[in-house]
């Protein structure tokens, strides 16, 4: 029993206590390799009705706005303003990233969404879709941080809007990030 004591404090804690910096100076040196892109840099596109009075802060109301970028490295994160209108409710998100997509919702008024994905030397594309009606509030875009923003693909030369209802954006279509009460 003594010696066992004697091994944990002399070898164990030591090692944990390493393992805990070296996890913590990891995360730290891959923060300090993002850059900071704000909302009207010109390699992120906008689709949908956006209101650009503030260009720093473009703000969406309506399903199916989209924002798309692409950019270098194997985390990217995504800084957002979320209305949180009448103080509870929060937007829903599809998030797509290298055609891989996942449903998601805001927690708070100021979201940072990190992304982390495979290291590869391509770009990977990323697109950020409000999925919820006009009501529940507007979402404002801050930025990125990434690596690297690289140019984006061409839009598409052919558009179509849908102006209706909670059917027509899709509620309650995707149910596997809705929280029940």
């Amino acid at each position: 029993m003594i010696q066992f004591q004697y091994c944990f404090r002399r070898l164990i804690i030591p090692l944990c206590v390493s393992a805990c910096f070296l996890f913590c100076a990891k995360a730290e040196a891959q923060q300090s390799q993002l850059q900071f892109f704000a909302a009207d840099h010109p390699m992120i596109q906008y689709t949908g009705r956006i209101d650009f009075t503030n260009p720093k802060l473009p703000r969406f109301w309506q399903p199916g706005v989209y924002i798309s970028i692409q950019f270098t490295g194997n985390r990217c994160e995504i800084i957002l303003n979320d209305e949180v209108l009448w103080g509870k409710n929060h937007n829903y998100l599809e998030l797509v990233v290298d055609g891989v997509a996942k449903r998601m919702q805001t927690k708070s008024a100021h979201d940072t969404i990190a992304v982390d994905v495979e290291l590869s030397a391509r770009p990977h594309t990323l697109s950020l879709h409000k999925n919820t009606e006009a009501n529940i509030g507007y979402l404002e875009l801050v930025g990125f941080r990434c690596q690297q923003l690289t140019e984006p693909s061409a839009k598409p030369v052919r558009k179509m809007e849908f102006i209706g209802n909670s059917i027509t954006c899709g509620a309650s279509a995707d149910p596997s990030e809705i929280l029940v009460a």
